[in-house]
């Protein structure tokens, strides 16, 4: 559940991210709970509380579900990797990963605690996060040593998160976007704008439909900004499909789409304790499926 979010303004430039937080009412525990298990972030990524903020950081608290005993749901898992140490599922679309104030059930990581309700020992972490809408592959730690290790990966840049995506047009063969991304002042948007923070998207163009309006794309990060991707094709003139934020409203209507075609489709990293390296991949969902074989093959 998200406690607190604050954009960096330019006059609170170079103070700590503690000093933000004076205001918060929060009991030690709950407070050395949250901090443990990264839901301090700033821009997406866990962050220090004595790290020094920038103009146009994004900072946010959220309470994990160790912090307030969040209750198991019953719902589907679909696992793609696990051990004593991780998780990895497919995500489905639609589907929040923590509660919010305004949506307290029905999330990834309720049913998640109840999947995990036989291991007594296991305290779910979210290593990162996927948009409502976006389906795929999701990472989660099953103890602090594990989190803190993936977290570092993470910031290392050395956790590949791979996308695939249906947008509007036709890009070229491959490409790359480096374009700083901002967040929109009372608005959900963010935008390509030169008060954000650097923000590098690659892609590869799959495949595009015969009448050159449709194209399946392969993107991978090499920052993690919210919205990254969605900002990034919105900005080319390229939207996603069914992006009602970022592109079309028609989109939904004239595709038969319940989302945005936005899938995370392969992670690749190194385990936390071993070191062996761990690939996974997520199907691309049926709903997307349908558009790929009417339009695109």
């Amino acid at each position: 559940m998200k406690l607190f979010e604050h954009t960096v303004m330019e006059n609170e430039a170079g103070r700590m991210v503690q000093s933000f937080l004076t205001g918060l009412q929060l009991r030690k525990r709950a407070r050395r709970e949250i901090l443990s298990g990264g839901g301090l972030t700033r821009n997406g990524l866990p962050v220090f509380l004595t790290s020094r903020v920038e103009v146009g950081d994004h900072i946010e608290l959220y309470a994990r579900e160790s912090t307030f005993w969040m209750a198991p749901e019953p719902g589907e898992i679909r696992v793609l990797f696990e051990d004593e140490h991780l998780l990895v599922i497919d995500k489905a679309a639609g589907q929040l990963v923590h509660p919010s104030p305004g949506e307290r059930t029905g999330s990834v990581m309720g049913n998640v605690v109840d999947h995990l309700r036989c291991e007594p020992t296991a305290h779910p972490r979210l290593v990162h996060r996927l948009d409502r809408e976006t389906s795929g592959t999701l990472l989660l730690s099953k103890h602090r040593v594990a989190h803190d290790a993936l977290v570092r990966t993470l910031r290392a840049g050395e956790i590949k998160r791979i996308y695939q995506a249906l947008s509007h047009g036709q890009l070229p063969p491959s490409f790359t976007i480096d374009a700083a991304i901002e967040e929109v002042q009372n608005a959900l948007q963010r935008i390509v704008g030169s008060a954000g923070k650097r923000a590098v998207t690659h892609g590869v163009s799959l495949s595009v439909s015969k009448d050159r309006t449709l194209s399946l794309l392969t993107l991978k990060l090499e920052t993690g900004r919210t919205h990254q991707i969605r900002a990034h094709l919105a900005y080319l003139g390229h939207p996603i499909l069914g992006d009602i934020l970022y592109g079309r409203e028609d989109d939904r209507t004239r595709f038969n789409l319940t989302r945005h075609a936005l899938h995370a489709s392969e992670l690749c990293f190194r385990h936390p304790i071993d070191s062996r390296k761990i690939c996974v991949s997520a199907p691309f969902p049926d709903e997307l499926q349908a558009i790929l074989s009417n339009h695109l093959q």
